[in-house]
């Protein structure tokens, strides 16, 4: 069965008007079933639902049953299907998972029961008030209690092993508590990881628990520690502000999670954070998925504005997204905003006074220089980050706000700007890594690596090594290929948009059948009626000599090697960083430290395997 005959199945066979009706009331009216939008605010229904899908007439969003799940709870498209096919027991072949993806969900299913079961202890610690200074603290905050359970607060007491003793009378082994990282080993003996701590559940996108904040509560040098889990990866409250973020048609994003929270308390319910590091491409994927406007509410200090700075260059590459900056009073962030006595009605009106990113980050950045500074300004820092943006309509948009912040002709950026740019063509193009990944250059001999895909807006949604895949899959034969096993590299390894999922599933049927993909009609192919999939084509056409190899399974091996090689060093590079930052304390810095390096040993030791791998194949 391939993807789409499952699509079809699932799609079929799923009850759209009970699905929906599990999240929105509906009713009949002139025969038809109508209730409020769930994904925009609306008094008055103008949400229909028919057989086989759904329109909203005010926000104007329309789907199918894969449409709605995607939207109601974040899922990819692949997770749509499966959620659907479990839901429903659809039986979709296409969507059966491998071993390793088997093994992996049994491991992930572990971890969940042991973070819940930890959930469950914390908050049945602070119910009975163990620990009074636990609620003492929540009240100061502006919690009270009937609010700790709805936003999962608990307390981990000030022993040893109260949390550790009580999950192994559960049955749980010390092994899978130290992979939850809920103990720590210290002289080879285990102690629980959270002591005396108010304890902050942290979920993922999809609402399933992933590790805990702890605040402490004594004397401890260290205020915050979390449990391990991929910062770059998760957005704080995410699971709890989608809804939220599709109704009020904007999302509010801040740096800690009690910020979140509080926002949340006084209905910011659109409020996720970043959980102190900076945000990520993986965060404005998430992002972009809910919402068209993010407000960044960053404290208002020099760090605060810092933050707003970094993600710039990040910015411009989702140019679906309007990103503007919340300026906080100096000394305050949105926790203690929010507390005042008119706090709502503060944050409300800055709100309404946010300003756009890129005109902040440049007025920021001028703002800090002497007026006889802002040619050197100019020259070190605005040419530079400009020369790195490859689209010439940004570019000269970005010349002419800067000329007009700074008072320095456009035309001198301009001219500046191209002499510097025909430098770096000269050496070729170095794109920042939060603006694309390595393209692929043209190797010698019969493992010719691919040209970069056409300048066009293409890139912007095929990366280069999707590019890479795709074009050894169009010019090869079915007996080149092990077709399996690139249909399970596809999906577990890779997330990608549905417009080529769907191409890459006519790739492969094609090529299943016998076909070669080379020699069809372009007007053949289902997906050539999207623009970009008839592009791609076209383009590749253009450039069959550089996918010639003597061995594509081979070539598609090393492929797969080398994502997965990026995607360790990016985590190991994250890692890195977070060594840099300084901890309030030597105590708190020595066992962040060590936390931290064991974490890069082990990702070492898994580069090393995949470069082993990549030497001898």
């Amino acid at each position: 069965m391939s993807l789409l005959e499952a699509k079809n199945q699932i799609l079929t066979q799923t009850p759209l008007a009970t699905l929906i009706g599990e999240a929105v009331d509906l009713h009949k009216q002139a025969g038809k079933l109508v209730g409020c939008c769930p994904f925009h605010g609306e008094n008055t229904p103008s949400f229909y639902v028919y057989h086989d899908h759904f329109h909203c007439f005010g926000c104007g969003i329309h789907g199918d049953a894969i449409t709605f799940v995607r939207k109601k709870h974040g899922l990819g498209y692949l997770a749509s299907l499966r959620w659907l096919a479990d839901k429903y027991s659809i039986n979709a072949g296409a969507l059966e998972r491998s071993a390793d993806d088997l093994s992996r969900l049994k491991t992930q299913a572990q971890q969940g029961k042991i973070l819940l079961a930890a959930q469950q202890f914390f908050a049945v610690q602070l119910q009975q008030q163990v620990s009074a200074e636990a609620g003492d603290y929540l009240k100061e905050r502006g919690f009270p209690a009937e609010t700790w359970a709805g936003f999962g607060f608990g307390y981990a007491p000030n022993n040893e092993a109260a949390l550790q003793n009580h999950l192994k009378r559960l049955g749980f082994h010390r092994e899978d508590l130290e992979q939850a990282s809920l103990v720590t080993l210290y002289n080879e003996r285990s102690y629980d990881f959270f002591r005396h701590r108010l304890t902050i559940p942290i979920h993922d996108s999809y609402g399933r628990l992933l590790a805990f904040g702890g605040r402490t509560l004594g004397g401890s040098s260290q205020k915050y520690k979390n449990s391990r889990y991929n910062k770059s990866a998760v957005l704080f409250a995410m699971h709890r502000a989608r809804q939220s973020m599709a109704q009020k048609n904007r999302g509010l994003v801040v740096e800690g999670y009690f910020d979140a929270l509080q926002l949340h308390q006084h209905g910011f319910t659109e409020t996720v954070a970043c959980q102190g590091t900076a945000l990520t491409g993986e965060h404005l994927n998430q992002l972009n998925a809910a919402t068209r406007e993010l407000y960044l509410v960053f404290d208002g200090d020099s760090p605060g504005r810092q933050a707003a700075l970094k993600i710039v260059t990040l910015a411009l590459t989702f140019p679906q997204l309007r990103f503007k900056v919340v300026d906080l009073p100096t000394g305050e962030d949105p926790d203690s905003l929010i507390r005042q006595s008119a706090g709502k009605e503060m944050l409300d009106q800055l709100l309404a006074h946010a300003v756009d990113l890129i005109s902040y980050a440049i007025r920021s950045k001028l703002a800090g220089a002497a007026s006889t500074a802002v040619p050197h300004l100019i020259q070190e820092e605005f040419i530079p980050w400009l020369t790195s943006i490859p689209q010439p309509i940004t570019r000269s948009f970005l010349c002419r706000q800067i000329a007009e912040l700074s008072g320095v002709a456009e035309h001198m950026i301009n001219q500046e700007l191209n002499q510097q740019s025909k430098l770096r063509n000269q050496r070729g193009p170095r794109l920042p890594n939060s603006l694309a990944a390595p393209m692929p250059t043209r190797t010698q001999g019969a493992t010719t690596a691919l040209l970069a895909p056409p300048h066009d807006p293409l890139p912007l949604l095929l990366p280069p090594l999707v590019y890479e895949l795709i074009g050894h899959l169009y010019f090869a034969e079915a007996s080149e290929l092990d077709l399996e096993i690139v249909r399970d590299f596809i999906e577990r390894e890779l997330q990608l948009e549905e417009v080529w999922l769907y191409f890459i599933e006519e790739l492969l049927s094609c090529l299943a059948s016998g076909q070669l993909p080379a020699i069809q009609d372009l007007g053949s192919w289902q997906s050539s009626q999207n623009n970009h999939v008839l592009r791609l084509m076209t383009g590749l056409r253009k450039t069959n000599a550089a996918f010639t190899c003597s061995d594509r399974k081979h070539q598609l091996k090393r492929l797969q090697l080398r994502y997965q090689q990026n995607r360790v060093r990016e985590n190991i590079d994250f890692l890195k960083k977070q060594l840099l930052i300084p901890e309030a304390s030597p105590e708190s810095q020595r066992e962040n430290t060590r936390r931290l390096l064991v974490e890069i040993a082990l990702l070492n030791k898994k580069l090393y395997n995949i470069e082993s791998l990549m030497q001898n194949s």
